[in-house]
């Protein structure tokens, strides 16, 4: 009964540890996909909160810096080259007290004469330095320069700057420097969640904003270097021995991102963990426990079973067990008093059958021996009929199967020729409409050859006008120093005329202004002509290589109709050949047909004769097993009512 009952707990105790470890392991699955949702949600909000802030600064700097180079005041003194007049020096002292981040406002001209608020002695070549190159590159936004080191206070600081334009013309550079300090711990200030930590890189790789690696290059870090060329991402890395995620965005090239502590991160996981294990364990001991006292109270009859069959192997059949349970065990206790009952009285009616048996076997021993002799002699000869049916109904299914796969080679064949045929008419199909569209395409292939050579003559035609509106400009810059001549003699007229000719020195002078600009925009319209008649000649050549393309183009299409009737003849043919094979293999189906049939005929005979001798054979060794059998049952039952007799008698039954 300890097996039983071992297995029971063992059965019992599996299928609760099992249930508990997957209610488990998908119980911590679902809060670690929930946790990590949680994380990538807090991480974006977290990200687009410190990218709003860098965003919303970089914005004001540039409101700034727009309402500045519109500035009349501004753009007079750039295009005088004027400097920083009292004016100006005093708007910018304003502006220097409301946004404490701006250290300096400088500016300087195309011709490089440069100032400074507050003004210093320090000379300094504006067009070298990067906020004028990198605002003259991009002359049509704001700048935002990489970090750089201040050359006195050596913290790190950027620039912001903007082209001035008078009108235009762009008459210098207008930018102030932010000191990044304050800006620096204003966002390192900020509490995240999760413990995390903002992060900030300019594009060069210099990390601007972190609590532990500020002034350091991202690219000395191989998990953090990835980040360079990407916009936007999550990525993992391993700082003073602990794994962190670093969430991050781009805004004006910076790189924005807030970093987190997978410890801090996954805490609360650890803890769930922690709690489910202890809760496990707890319901497992429980279990075990109660699993143990019910397999015991499961176990208790089976024992009285056992010990009552016990008695039955020594041979008592007088026990009987007491019934304790109403389930299966009670019901077996039952039927296990019925059948020791029913024991008894068979044990009894066999000791009085058991010396009948006796005497009946002998006479029936005697009288089997004569009937075997008989049943082998006729066996012999059925064997030597049977052998002979039997080989010609194999020789016969041989030529049966035979025939059988040549009638499925027959029946493949004509598929294949009703697929060829198929196909056949398919590619006669696709020619004739190959022919067609070919048709088709040598027409198009005309018109486009024609429409070339009309391009070609206007684009000849275009040259020549512009040749002459060519001869027409200098016929206007010719004109043009004649009346700057004229102009110049008349102010020479005018000066001696004293104040007598001032008016029409006046006038002279507007003359020779307007010759000037004459000439000058004659000049313009002359170099525009002259990129005209250039690209005119790249036309005019491209328009002749297309031509030629376009005759080999109308060739090659008449060779491939040509090649097309070819195919569609050699198909028409090809289609006819396989209408006659086809026919063909239908005759010679009809005929196969006819011989499979008489095969199948004379099979079936051969296969009926077969059967029948080999039934006769089998009923003759059915006999003659059947008449040694009962002479040795005869014998045996004689032994057997002996042993019978002593075996009943050692059972107890009264």
């Amino acid at each position: 009964m300890n097996k039983i009952q071992n297995k029971l707990i063992a059965i019992f105790v599996s299928i609760i540890v099992l249930s508990m470890v997957s209610v488990e392991f998908f119980t911590a699955r679902t809060i670690t996909n929930t946790l990590n949702e949680e994380v990538a949600e807090a991480g974006a909000s977290d990200n687009a909160q410190l990218k709003y802030m860098l965003n919303e600064l970089f914005e004001n700097y540039e409101r700034i810096l727009e309402r500045l180079v519109v500035d009349p005041k501004v753009v007079t003194a750039l295009r005088e080259e004027t400097g920083v007049t009292p004016e100006i020096e005093q708007q910018f002292q304003q502006l220097l007290k409301t946004e404490e981040e701006i250290g300096e406002i400088f500016f300087s001209t195309t011709s490089g004469q440069f100032s400074r608020v507050p003004t210093t002695d320090v000379q300094v070549n504006a067009l070298d330095r990067p906020w004028y190159v990198q605002a003259m590159e991009h002359p049509d936004e704001v700048y935002i320069t990489d970090a750089y080191r201040h050359a006195d206070t050596n913290e790190w600081a950027l620039a912001v700057a903007k082209v001035v334009k008078d009108g235009n013309t762009i008459v210098g550079v207008l930018a102030f420097e932010v000191a990044l300090t304050n800006i620096t711990e204003t966002l390192e200030a900020i509490h995240f969640s999760y413990g995390g930590v903002p992060f900030v890189v300019d594009r060069t790789g210099v990390i601007l904003v972190h609590p532990r690696l500020r002034d350091e290059s991202v690219y000395d870090y191989d998990a953090l270097a990835p980040i360079m060329t990407q916009e936007v991402g999550l990525e993992k890395y391993n700082l003073s021995g602990l794994d962190r995620q670093l969430f991050y965005d781009e805004v004006r090239g910076f790189k924005v991102g807030v970093a987190y502590s997978e410890k801090e991160l996954y805490a609360s996981l650890s803890d769930i963990r922690k709690t489910l294990i202890f809760i496990s364990v707890v319901i497992i001991l429980i279990a075990i426990v109660i699993t143990i006292l019910a397999a015991r109270r499961m176990t208790k009859p089976l024992e009285r079973l056992e010990e009552g069959v016990s008695h039955i192997a020594d041979g008592d059949l007088t026990v009987q067990i007491e019934r304790t349970t109403n389930d299966e065990i009670g019901e077996l206790t039952t039927s296990f008093n019925k059948t020791i009952d029913e024991m008894r009285s068979i044990l009894s009616q066999v000791k009085q059958s058991a010396m009948q048996v006796s005497s009946s076997s002998q006479q029936l021993s005697a009288t089997s021996e004569e009937v075997t002799a008989a049943t082998e002699e006729t066996t012999s000869a059925m064997d030597e009929m049977a052998h002979g049916a039997s080989l010609q109904a194999e020789r016969l299914d041989e030529m049966n199967e035979i025939m059988i796969s040549l009638e499925d080679n027959f029946a493949q064949v004509e598929r294949t020729v009703n697929a060829m045929k198929q196909l056949s008419e398919d590619s006669s199909a696709s020619s004739t409409q190959g022919v067609a569209t070919l048709r088709s395409l040598v027409e198009h292939a005309k018109e486009s050859h024609t429409e070339v050579t009309n391009v070609a003559d206007t684009v000849h035609s275009l040259v020549e006008n512009i040749l002459k509106i060519e001869y027409v400009i200098n016929t206007i810059e010719e004109i043009s120093e004649q009346t700057n001549l004229l102009a110049l003699n008349a102010s020479i007229e005018a000066a001696r005329a004293g104040e007598a000719g001032q008016g029409f020195a006046v006038v002279a002078n507007e003359v020779r202004a307007l010759a000037e600009q004459s000439k000058v925009s004659a000049g313009e319209i002359e170099q525009t002509i002259h990129q005209v008649i250039a690209q005119s000649k790249t036309v005019d050549h491209g328009i002749a290589r297309v031509r030629e393309f376009s005759e080999s183009q109308t060739s090659v299409v008449t060779e491939t109709e040509t090649a097309f009737h070819t195919i569609q003849k050699a198909t028409s043919e090809l289609n006819s050949l396989i209408e006659a094979l086809n026919d063909d293999f239908v005759a010679m189906d009809e005929a196969k047909q006819g011989v499979v049939t008489r095969v199948e005929d004379i099979s079936a005979i051969a296969q009926q004769s077969a059967a029948s001798a080999e039934e006769i054979n089998a009923s003759t060794e059915e006999q003659l097993s059947s008449t040694i059998i009962v002479s040795e049952s005869a014998e045996q039952l004689s032994n057997l009512s002996i042993d019978l007799e002593n075996t009943v008698q050692r059972f107890k039954v009264d």
